[in-house]
């Protein structure tokens, strides 16, 4: 006991963005866990972006991240009220649990959100030493292909309040390979404001074409994903070569750290290589995503395997024509020639084969595009969706 009181007196957690004063303890309190030590992909921005969007919603919402993580400088940066606690162990680390169990007694958080499933022993481990019983909600948004039918996996999947899941084919992979009970799982896709991202008119077309110094005649086919050989920029990069159209270009929109440089290197040099540096823009991560879906003509989904994008209804809703590969998720979101276009996985000739389809045929391009349009307004609005995430965690 004495060893625990220090514990909990030693770790200080940090609040950010949030007053006292601004506390709901009448509605339900949610906590979204998301420690990752240096992630900052869609995981982490999802995890955060829910924060906003459920305290702009009425509710309370706090997102739990590690100190000085990428993740917590964006989400100090855009405002989102966060707890910032120190960075420990992955898995049942009693310092992160102490000081999660001191965010859920402060805020009295009824649901924890967990985006990253080594953080589950440390959402329960925290449940335990809180005076607050929070349901413990998993919401996978990453593959794992690693069986977890051990006693200690048993443990935490199989006391799971629920488990939310982007995509259909993703359920039967959960089920097999941990002790989840089936009732528990629920499929709810991401949400999107579909007012926000809806198509550009003529002139902010060609304003966001400008902001990327591309000439507003120019067919921009665009792919933004972070470099990761499992995003397959490179096979892209080899399709568009083949291409060979003088007003096409290629944007490749995405960040690198220390881990995806080769592959940035490898994707750079192809470039060089092949001779068409002068029609393929490397392009950093920006927050006004937006402005870069404004600015393409093609949205190019080109990842091996993709649990489910939501980059990808996002340029659907702007009214982008779309290609992504028939793997995982992706083909749950488009039908091949009815909203988009499907291509095998790793296959060069084939993703050429789609671009100089819709470079050739723009009335197919125009239909693709409006049924885009259509599919993303009908089946991922971002309150339909908020009202399932909300009833699976109650």
């Amino acid at each position: 006991m004495q060893l625990l009181l220090f514990v909990f007196n030693k770790y200080k957690y940090h609040i950010y963005n949030l007053k006292n004063s601004e506390i709901n303890t009448v509605n339900k309190s949610y906590a979204f866990l998301c420690l990752s030590k240096k992630g900052f992909g869609g995981l982490e921005l999802q995890m955060a972006n829910k924060t906003t969007e459920w305290n702009e919603r009425g509710y309370t919402a706090i997102f739990v991240c590690y100190k000085d993580s990428p993740i917590h400088a964006y989400a100090v940066k855009q405002n989102i009220p966060c707890v910032a606690i120190h960075s420990g162990i992955d898995y049942l680390d009693p310092i992160s649990s102490v000081q999660l169990a001191k965010t859920f007694n402060k805020f009295k958080t009824s649901v924890c959100i967990v985006g990253i499933s080594r953080n589950l022993s440390i959402a329960f481990l925290a449940r335990t030493f809180s005076f607050q019983t929070p349901r413990i909600v998993f919401f996978q948004q990453m593959l794992s292909g690693v069986p977890k039918r051990d006693f200690f996996h048993n443990f935490l999947y199989s006391r799971l309040h629920a488990a939310i899941l982007p995509a259909e084919f993703m359920k039967p992979m959960l089920l097999e390979s941990t002790a989840t009970i089936p009732k528990t799982v629920h499929i709810i896709r991401y949400g999107i404001s579909t007012e926000h991202y809806s198509p550009a008119t003529t002139e902010q077309k060609k304003q966001a074409k400008a902001m990327f110094d591309v000439p507003d005649e120019t067919v921009v086919y665009c792919m933004p994903a972070r470099f990761d050989a499992q995003k397959d920029q490179y096979n892209c990069i080899k399709a568009f070569a083949m291409l060979n159209k003088p007003n096409a270009m290629l944007l490749l929109v995405g960040g690198t750290d220390a881990h995806s440089r080769e592959y940035y290197l490898q994707c750079y040099n192809e470039v060089q290589q092949l001779g068409i540096s002068n029609k393929v823009k490397f392009v950093e991560f920006c927050n006004d995503f937006r402005s870069i879906l404004y600015a393409t003509d093609v949205y190019i989904l080109n990842s091996i395997i993709e649990t489910f994008s939501l980059a990808l209804i996002q340029a659907m809703s702007c009214g982008l024509t779309v290609i992504g590969t028939n793997s995982g998720g992706t083909p749950e979101a488009i039908q091949h020639e009815y909203n988009g276009l499907l291509v095998p996985p790793q296959n060069p000739q084939e993703l050429y084969n789609a671009m100089e389809l819709l470079y050739s045929n723009p009335i197919l391009k125009t239909r693709l595009s409006k049924q885009a349009h259509l599919d993303a307004n009908q089946l991922y609005d971002s309150n339909k969706q908020f009202e399932k995430f909300i009833a699976a965690c109650s």
